[in-house]
């Protein structure tokens, strides 16, 4: 994986410097100038390798993976509905998906979630609350998913952007102007800036969220409870990211979510790639 890091004023490269597949890239590199940084993986991202927009090949075997902004979806009589995974989250020592707590809205009595269609179970949503906050928790039941705490991108927005982030840490936001970014299945990653924060929130349907944040970027119908988040290094672009909130919804351009907080009110924690 390739990244322009401006703490480094370099090209960094991500690769595993023993793995003998690699020497000929390496020597081919060595000998450009300048000469791009090499930098390992984390132990566990060094035996993952990217396969399609959400499932990953390792050790030979195909794991179905959901992660930050993997599509998910509940059925029920003839209707579908479609949201975005947020984090993975424990509680208890059990696992669990954050999302938004709408996704549960008008589907009786107990909602079970899949992944992208309904050969794919994760599980039921339980735990979610629709007013004065938004949040909903998605047991993991099914055998054929893994949770990961990586984000997926499934548009090449920008040339200079990653197809995947790791999740290190969580961050709040506590100032106006911080740039954000979320993953959602539907518009994939998309950036802007924290426009307020502690506000509150209502939507078209009469709901109101309490100390939401309200951030300047492209949303749209499927996002919402997609993953919220910073680079750990502030602006400084790179492959670590921290996780700040949940995205619940707003106008195409402008919309609003739920600060990390909220999920450890509700007594969850968040599971990142350094767990």
């Amino acid at each position: 994986m390739f990244s322009i890091e401006p703490k480094d004023n370099n090209v960094v490269v991500y690769l595993n410097k023993d793995d003998p597949k690699n020497n000929r890239f390496i020597e081919k590199i060595e000998n450009l100038d300048p000469k791009p940084i090499i930098k390992p993986f984390p132990k566990e991202v060094e035996n993952e390798i990217i396969f399609n927009s959400s499932t990953l090949i390792e050790k030979r075997q195909l794991y179905l993976y959901v992660v930050g902004g993997s599509k998910i979806a509940a059925f029920f009589e003839n209707r579908v509905k479609t949201c975005s995974a947020g984090f993975w989250v424990k509680k208890d020592d059990e696992d669990y998906v954050a999302t938004a707590g709408h996704c549960a809205r008008n589907i009786p009595p107990i909602p079970t979630f899949y992944l992208i269609n309904r050969n794919y179970l994760i599980g039921k949503m339980e735990d979610y609350v629709l007013e004065r906050n938004d949040v909903g928790f998605i047991s993991k039941d099914g055998d054929e998913i893994t949770l990961k705490p990586i984000l997926r991108n499934k548009f090449y927005m920008e040339p200079t952007q990653y197809l995947l982030y790791y999740i290190v840490d969580s961050s709040d936001i506590t100032s106006r102007g911080i740039h954000v970014c979320k993953s959602g299945y539907a518009t994939g990653f998309t950036c802007g800036e924290v426009l307020a924060f502690d506000t509150v929130y209502k939507f078209d349907s009469g709901k109101i969220v309490n100390n939401a944040i309200t951030v300047q970027l492209i949303g749209n119908s499927g996002d919402s409870g997609g993953s919220l988040y910073r680079y750990h290094d502030g602006d400084n672009p790179s492959l670590f990211v921290d996780a700040v909130g949940l995205y619940i919804g707003g106008t195409f351009n402008v919309g609003a979510a739920e600060p990390i907080d909220k999920i450890f009110d509700f007594g969850y924690d968040l599971v990142t790639l350094l767990d």
